[in-house]
């Protein structure tokens, strides 16, 4: 049901490349997953993480949750991509903490492009592609979109992708 640390893409080294699974909240798997060697899993106490069928992170990614991320089925991530519900540290305004943890949903059939970062709060609609190198700071509800940039932005609609 669950893969953890194999698979690879040839630009690391896999007898180097650790990989961490530190769950004190609760993970859901709704199938098959893999999660590809060097990857960090953390899942804080009272956290939870849900996977939906044939989730696929390739290698060296991160997610760290606080509160709670969600993935649709047919997820793929690529290589040294950081999602995280949290920002490890409070910021009070007046007295009253600004900055509290938020749930990430990513829908159904969603590709993630290599050192992508995906911040709390965030929601990605079903079939879109989250372009290389980008930050998504903001929800995106649309699907089928490629979605790019720093900060991301749709660039286009009405895309298909496909794994093979």
């Amino acid at each position: 049901m669950i893969r953890i640390g194999f698979g690879g893409v040839g630009i690391f080294d896999e007898k180097r490349s650790r990989t961490m699974w530190q769950v004190a909240g609760k993970v859901i798997l709704k199938g098959s997953a893999s999660i590809g060697h060097g990857s960090r899993i953390s899942v804080n106490e009272h956290a939870v993480v849900e996977f939906g069928n044939h989730f696929c992170i390739t290698a060296e990614s991160h997610l760290v949750s606080s509160k709670e991320i969600k993935f649709g089925d047919d997820v793929l991530i690529s290589w040294q991509c950081l999602i995280m519900d949290t920002d490890f540290h409070k910021i009070w305004c007046n007295g009253k903490v600004t900055n509290n943890d938020q749930c990430i949903v990513i829908g159904n059939h969603v590709w993630i492009g290599c050192r992508n970062t995906i911040l709390k709060g965030v929601h990605i609609g079903d079939g879109c592609i989250i372009g290389a190198g980008s930050n998504v700071v903001k929800s995106v509800n649309t699907t089928d979109a490629v979605i790019a940039g720093n900060p991301a932005k749709v660039l286009k609609t009405g895309i298909q992708w496909s794994e093979h």
